[in-house]
């Protein structure tokens, strides 16, 4: 088993341990969602990293694991916000650590909200699909130009309207 398959199979134990135990029974939980983690692959300029979109009843977060304990010091401390070049585009990031992922360092990761409540999916397809989206617009096909470009002398899109394809600032038409 790889790294990133391993590390990927502790993310989602973690948090369907989450789900059942500190979660459960909270009312923001759509409950027509389960934990799954998406799309993680190595970071091109660091591959100590991988990164996703991690999926849960109560949130869907763009996450960077660190695939070994060395890596971890590469991601911002726990309740640290820092930003994060993903695509070639820089997002803000808090560092987190959860000890259900593993022991010491490997308790570290980074988060990026996407979604927080998850009401608005009816169920995990729609939830897999935004997830998909995001992942597309921040690991283009080398000649595929980003389709989120706003036009010239237009306001810069909203970190959620990027991740998602809105090329203006939420209130601009």
């Amino acid at each position: 088993m790889s790294l990133v398959a391993a590390r990927v199979l502790a993310l989602e134990a973690a948090f369907r341990r989450i789900a059942a135990t500190r979660m459960a029974g909270l009312p923001l939980l759509q409950p027509g969602l389960a934990v799954q983690a998406v799309g993680f692959e190595p970071e091109p300029e660091d591959a100590g990293l991988a990164w996703g979109v991690l999926i849960t009843p109560w949130f869907m977060n763009l996450l960077r694991l660190p695939l070994m304990a060395e890596n971890a010091q590469r991601l911002p401390e726990p309740g640290v916000a820092a930003d994060w070049t993903v695509g070639g585009h820089a997002v803000g990031c808090l560092g987190a650590e959860e000890t259900l992922l593993g022991p010491g360092p490997l308790a570290r990761y980074a988060l990026c909200s996407l979604h927080s409540p998850m009401h608005h999916f009816a169920d995990q397809v729609s939830a897999l699909a935004a997830a998909h989206e995001v992942l597309q617009l921040l690991r283009p096909a080398a000649a595929q130009p980003l389709s989120t470009a706003a036009p010239v002398g237009a306001p810069p899109p909203s970190r959620r309207g990027f991740l998602f394809g809105r090329g203006q600032s939420p209130g601009t038409p």
